[in-house]
């Protein structure tokens, strides 16, 4: 007997991979991106808070925990008004689309992912990934974007050095 959500578990794993397909020229941190953003793309789910999600490098993870445990619980903070991933608070899993990813510089441990996808209507974005291998997975050690020029470890320390200031000032 299959179990009652077996389906639409099935349906909706299908429907994420067939919403940004991946191209047999795609490099294997290339497809790392393309999985990170799929949840983007799929009207049957709500993608995980970007900082949940098991993707980080251990550096970049240890930086969100930090950020985790200093962020301010009455309001958002510089990193915590928007997801991370879509550059947005709102999308349309049935317009957002991948429309632009290639790989550079990459070695046996090492690779830069650049990706442009559309929300829906006029909603452009564009990001680098930097990604990492550990073992058999790319993981982000870091992430470029209109959001955070820097790089996310760098909006991570200047965030969390901000939320400290706050709980200083506040007497905490």
């Amino acid at each position: 007997m299959t179990h009652p959500l077996y389906l639409p578990a099935m349906a909706a794993a299908l429907a994420a991979l067939t919403a940004a397909p991946a191209h047999a020229a795609d490099s294997a941190p290339a497809l790392a991106v393309r999985a990170i953003l799929a949840p983007y793309a799929n009207p049957a789910t709500e993608p995980e808070a970007a900082w949940n999600r098991g993707v980080f490098s251990q550096p970049v993870a240890a930086l969100i925990a930090r950020w985790k445990q200093v962020r301010p619980d009455e309001e958002p903070d510089a990193l915590s008004d928007g997801d991370w991933f879509c550059q947005c608070q709102d999308w349309d899993a049935r317009a957002f689309r991948i429309t632009r990813i290639t790989t550079a510089n990459q070695t046996a441990t090492r690779a830069e992912v650049s990706v442009s996808f559309t929300l829906g209507g006029n909603q452009l974005r564009a990001a680098r990934y930097v990604m990492k291998r550990a073992g058999a997975r790319w993981l982000l050690e870091d992430m470029f974007d209109q959001s955070n020029p820097k790089g996310l470890q760098a909006a991570l320390r200047e965030t969390i050095a901000e939320d400290l200031a706050l709980r200083r000032a506040a007497g905490e």
